[in-house]
C-alpha cells in the first residue's frame, strides 16, 4: 500500500521463497553425496589418467628399446639365434654377441641417467639417439660399443648447447641429423660462430684439430661429433646441463620432470628397477626444492622491504590527508543535521510503513504455514524411510569397521608410545633452556613495561582530565533527566517510558554538536532493523525447520500449532510496539 508523507513505502511479500527454501533444505543430502561422489570420481579419474600415461609411455618405451636393440644390440635374439643368423658357431659368435649386448645396455643405462646429464627422459634420449646412430655406427666401422659412447657425448653436447646458447633442442637435433646425411646448412643453429655450409664445417674441424691435435675427417660422422665436442668444450659449454640440473631452478625442474617421466614408464614395466626410478625422482625433486626455496625466501624478504618502503609513502599521504579533515568534519556535521531532521520529519511515515510491513509478513506466514507443515512432514517421512532402508547396510559396515579400527589401534600402540616418549624427552630437554631464556629476558620485559607506563603518564592524565570535564559538563543534564524520570515513574510507568523517549530526541536536537554521531547511529540502526527484518524472520523460520528435521519423528501436531501461535503472538506484539513508537514520535513532532 502507499500513503502520503515525506517517506513512502510500497512493499510486496511473495511466498515462493518459502517453497524454494524447503526444496534447498531437502536437497542438502543429495548435494553432500554428490560432493563425495565427485571427489571419488576425481581421484579415480586421476588414477585412470596416470594409468593411461603409464601405458602410453611404456608403449613408446617398448618401441624405442626395440630400435636401440636393432641399432646397437642383439635385436632381442638369443646367442644361439644370433650365431645362426651370422653363420657362426655359438663359441665363435659369443664375443661379438657380448659386445652387442654391452653396447645395448650402455645406451639404455645412459638413457636412464639422461634426466640428470641431458635433462631428457629415457624415452626422449632413445628417440634422439636412434635418429642419427645408423650413420654414427657406420662411420665407426660397426663398433657399436664405441658408437654408444660417442652418441651419449653427442646428446649431452646437444643439451649443453641448448642450455648455454639458447637454441631450441629440436633445432639442434635437426642439425645433428643433417650432419649424419652430410648436410651442413643448419650448422649455424649451434651458434658456435660457424655458418651453414660445408666449408664452414671444414673450418670447424680444422679449429678442433688445432686444439686437440687429432685429425678429423668430414666424411666421418663420428669425427664431426667429436670435433663439435672439442669446440664446445673450448667455449665452456660442456657440462652446463648437468650443472644446471643441480644448481638452477629451471634446470632442476626440467630434471625432475624427466625423472617423473621415467618413473611413469616404470609403473607399467615390471622389469625396471622401480625403487631406483622413484629414488631418482625424489632426489631430483628435492634438488629442485633446494634451488627454489632460497629464491622464495629472497622474494619474501624483498616483499618485506617493499612494505617497509611503502609504509613511509603511506604515512606521508596520511599526513597530507589530515589537511582535509576540517572540511570533511564540516561536511559530516551538515550530513548529521540533515539525518536528524529527516528522522524527525519522517517518523510518522516510518511507523506507518513498519506496521504495514509487519502485517504483510504475518499474513504471508499464515498463508504459507499449511504448505510449510506439509513440506516438513514430507521431509521427515522421506528421511525416516531412507534411514530404515539403509539401516542393515549401515549396521553391517559399522560391525565390519570395529575390528579393523581396534586392530589398527592395537598395532599402533608401540608407535604411539614411542612418539609420546620422544615428545616428552624433547620437552624435558628443551625446558631448561626455555626457562633460562625466560629468566634472562624477564628484566628487559619488566623495564620495557615500566618505561612504557612512565612515558604514557602524561597521556593518561590528560585523558582522565578530559573524561572528568565531560562528566562535569553533562552532569546537570543527567540530573535533570534522572529527576524528571523518577518523578514520572512514581506517577505512571507508561508515561515515564514515553517521556524518556521524548527527552532523548529533544536532547539530540538541542545538543546537536555533541549528539550528531549518536543520532546517526540511531537512524542507521532503525534503517538496518527494517531492512534486515524480513531476513531475520526467514532465518528464524529456517532454524525452526532445521530443528524440526533434526528431532524427526518426535515432532507432533501440538508442537506445530504452538509454533504458529507463538509467531502470531510475536507479530501482534511487534505491531503494538511499532504503533507505540509511532505515537511517541508523532507526539514529539507536535
Amino acid at each position: 500500500m502507499a500513503f502520503d508523507g515525506t517517506l513512502k513505502f510500497d512493499t510486496e511479500i511473495v511466498t515462493e521463497g518459502f517453497k524454494s527454501g524447503l526444496e534447498k533444505i531437502g536437497s542438502f543430502a543429495k548435494k553432500g553425496m554428490a560432493l563425495v561422489a565427485g571427489a571419488v570420481t576425481a581421484a579415480s579419474g586421476a588414477m585412470v589418467a596416470l594409468g593411461k600415461s603409464a601405458l602410453d609411455a611404456y608403449a613408446d618405451y617398448e618401441q624405442l628399446t626395440g630400435g636401440v636393440s636393432t641399432l646397437f644390440g642383439t635385436q632381442d635374439r638369443s646367442l644361439e639365434e644370433y650365431a645362426a643368423s651370422v653363420g657362426k658357431s655359438v663359441d665363435e659368435a659369443r664375443g661379438e654377441y657380448d659386445k652387442l649386448l654391452q653396447a645395448q645396455n650402455e645406451v639404455l643405462g645412459n638413457a636412464s641417467e639422461a634426466f640428470r646429464t641431458a635433462g631428457l627422459s629415457q624415452n626422449e634420449y632413445m628417440e634422439t639417439v636412434t635418429s642419427f646412430s645408423a650413420a654414427l655406427i657406420a662411420s665407426l666401422g660397426g663398433d657399436t660399443l664405441k658408437a654408444a659412447e660417442v652418441a651419449d657425448k653427442a646428446i649431452i653436447d646437444m643439451a649443453d648447447n641448448a642450455n648455454k646458447m639458447g637454441s631450441s633442442m629440436e633445432s639442434i637435433q635437426n642439425a645433428y641429423q643433417g650432419f649424419a646425411k652430410q648436410n651442413y646448412t643448419m650448422l649455424d643453429n649451434l651458434k658456435l660462430g660457424y655458418g651453414g655450409t660445408k666449408s664452414e664445417m671444414e673450418r670447424l674441424l680444422a679449429d678442433a684439430e688445432a686444439i686437440s691435435g687429432v685429425h678429423y675427417d668430414i666424411e666421418s660422422y663420428a669425427d664431426v661429433v667429436e670435433a663439435i665436442h672439442v669446440i664446445q668444450d673450448e667455449m665452456g659449454i660442456t657440462g652446463t646441463t648437468a650443472k644446471e640440473a643441480a644448481e638452477t631452478i629451471s634446470g632442476s625442474v626440467a630434471s625432475a620432470k624427466s625423472a617423473w617421466s621415467n618413473m611413469v614408464v616404470g609403473i607399467a614395466d615390471e622389469n625396471q628397477d622401480f625403487e631406483k626410478l622413484a629414488s631418482d625422482f625424489l632426489d631430483s625433486a628435492a634438488t629442485a626444492a633446494e634451488n627454489i626455496l632460497p629464491r622464495v625466501e629472497t622474494i619474501l624478504g624483498g616483499m618485506g622491504k617493499l612494505v617497509t618502503s611503502m609504509s613511509g609513502v603511506i604515512a606521508d599521504a596520511f599526513v597530507g590527508f589530515t589537511e582535509y579533515i576540517p572540511d570533511l568534519t564540516e561536511a559530516g556535521v551538515s550530513l548529521v543535521d540533515a539525518l536528524v531532521q529527516g528522522m524527525v520529519d519522517n517518523a510518522p511515515a516510518l511507523a506507518m510503513a513498519a506496521a504495514d510491513v509487519i502485517q504483510a509478513l504475518v499474513d504471508t506466514i499464515a498463508d504459507s504455514l499449511p504448505e510449510l507443515i506439509q513440506a516438513v512432514l514430507d521431509i521427515i517421512v522421506s528421511l525416516a524411510k531412507a534411514i530404515v532402508a539403509a539401516a542393515p547396510t549401515i549396521c553391517k559396515a559399522i560391525i565390519d569397521l570395529i575390528p579393523i579400527l581396534i586392530n589398527a589401534l592395537i598395532s599402533s600402540i608401540p608407535t604411539i608410545l614411542n612418539c609420546i616418549t620422544d615428545i616428552i624427552n624433547a620437552v624435558v630437554e628443551a625446558l631448561p633452556d626455555l626457562i633460562i631464556m625466560l629468566v634472562e629476558a624477564l628484566p628487559d620485559i619488566i623495564v620495557a613495561i615500566v618505561e612504557t607506563l612512565i612515558e604514557a603518564i602524561p597521556q593518561i592524565l590528560e585523558a582522565a582530565v578530559q573524561m572528568f570535564m565531560a562528566i562535569v559538563d553533562a552532569l546537570p543534564e543527567i540530573l535533570v533527566a534522572l529527576v524528571t524520570g523518577l518523578g514520572e515513574l512514581l506517577g505512571k510507568i507508561g508515561e515515564f517510558l514515553k517521556n524518556i523517549i521524548v527527552s532523548i530526541v529533544q536532547w539530540a536536537i538541542e545538543m546537536r554538536e555533541k549528539a550528531r554521531q549518536a543520532a546517526k547511529d540511531f537512524l542507521d540502526n532503525v534503517v538496518t532493523f527494517f531492512k534486515e527484518l524480513p531476513g531475520k524472520i526467514w532465518d528464524n523460520l529456517t532454524a525452526a525447520i532445521k530443528h524440526v528435521i533434526s528431532w524427526g519423528l518426535e515432532l507432533s501436531k501440538n508442537m506445530v500449532e504452538g509454533l504458529w501461535n507463538g509467531i502470531k503472538n510475536m507479530g501482534q506484539w511487534i505491531k503494538d510496539k511499532i504503533f507505540g513508537f509511532a505515537d511517541d514520535i508523532i507526539f514529539l513532532c507536535l
